[in-house]
């Protein structure tokens, strides 16, 4: 793959597939020389494109520069050098306001399981199992005080029953 025009491309060699679909969720264009950080998230949600979709409604008031899938499958949502929504009120160090300093990427998973008598569980109800399930640990000292609270975790829609 490559970037071309703040896009990415997909080439004869790319294993995954690259998708574009546009969110109005943006803000104006990076400052010069930025943006120069790149922040990971997770989307909490049941599927590449139903977080794709969410991320594109403008009910959301979130969004981000891409989401890649469990399979490497990769949706772009907005250039590379527009301000995406992905940070929310943020700080690090003297910077505040991380949308405008960085690149936002989302990373498809279900999210924080619930451990339950029978094996952990996503928040739409669905059980994942235990060969997939990863016990994970803030490993510096500056976590975030509210774990969760930038996430789709709420927001994302539920996968279709059928």
């Amino acid at each position: 793959m490559q970037i071309i025009n703040h896009k990415l491309i997909q080439t004869k060699c790319d294993e995954v597939n690259i998708k574009y679909q546009e969110t109005p969720n943006t803000s104006s264009n990076f400052k010069p020389n930025l943006p120069d950080t790149i922040i990971l998230h997770y989307t909490g949600g049941s599927s590449l494109q139903s977080s794709a979709n969410w991320l594109c409604n403008p009910e959301a008031k979130s969004s981000a520069h891409i989401i890649i899938g469990k399979s490497g499958d990769i949706i772009q949502l907005i250039p590379f050098n527009i301000i995406t929504w992905h940070a929310g009120k943020s700080q690090w160090k003297e910077r505040k306001g991380l949308n405008k300093y960085s690149i936002g990427i989302e990373l498809d998973n279900a999210g924080i399981l619930t451990k339950k008598e029978n094996g952990y569980y996503t928040w739409f109800n669905n059980k994942v199992e235990d060969k997939n399930v990863l016990i994970a640990k803030h490993p510096l000292d500056n976590k975030p005080k509210k774990p969760g609270k930038h996430t789709l975790k709420n927001k994302s829609k539920p996968p279709n029953k059928s």
